[in-house]
């Protein structure tokens, strides 16, 4: 009997909708602006970030990310913004982005993964010359601002829902 329950609840798992995980490290410099880095791989800047392993926590996932890209040691502290972003394009599925305060460091300790990021600067993203995704930007404002007040941004999806 409950070897039946255990297959149908695993059936009924296996049809529920999935999303992916993705994450984003708030970080700074001592005057406040918010570390922006370049995929060798695409045209906008973005934050160092990106998407967790399969099973893995979003605060340890942007921790490895960190790490990974940076090659810097970082607290993952509070969430900061949730943003919930459509499925397009070769996207399939909706990702759920967690942005958490990873503090504030001085340039000299980064050193960049060359493999995936080509470089790297200080600004805010409303600011910067060069072009910075449209959802990080969102979610880096709407950090800062949660970083100041103690709570935690929810960004809904900004493209309409379709059923």
């Amino acid at each position: 009997m409950v070897y039946q329950y255990q297959a149908g609840l695993r059936r009924w798992y296996q049809q529920l909708p999935t999303v992916y995980s993705s994450v984003g490290a708030l970080i700074t410099n001592p005057s406040g602006a918010p570390l922006l880095v370049k995929p060798s791989y695409k045209d906008e800047w973005t934050v160092a970030g990106g998407v967790a392993d399969d099973g893995e926590p979003p605060h340890l996932a942007c921790e490895r990310e960190v790490v990974e890209e940076l090659g810097l040691r970082v607290y993952v502290g509070n969430l900061l913004a949730v943003e919930y972003v459509q499925p397009w394009g070769a996207q399939l599925r909706p990702i759920l982005y967690f942005m958490f305060d990873c503090g504030t460091v001085a340039d000299h300790g980064i050193v960049l993964q060359r493999a995936e990021l080509s470089a790297y600067q200080f600004c805010h993203p409303y600011e910067c010359v060069d072009p910075v995704n449209l959802h990080v930007s969102a979610c880096v404002v709407a950090g800062l601002a949660a970083r100041t007040s103690g709570t935690t941004a929810y960004l809904p999806a900004r493209r309409r829902f379709h059923a």
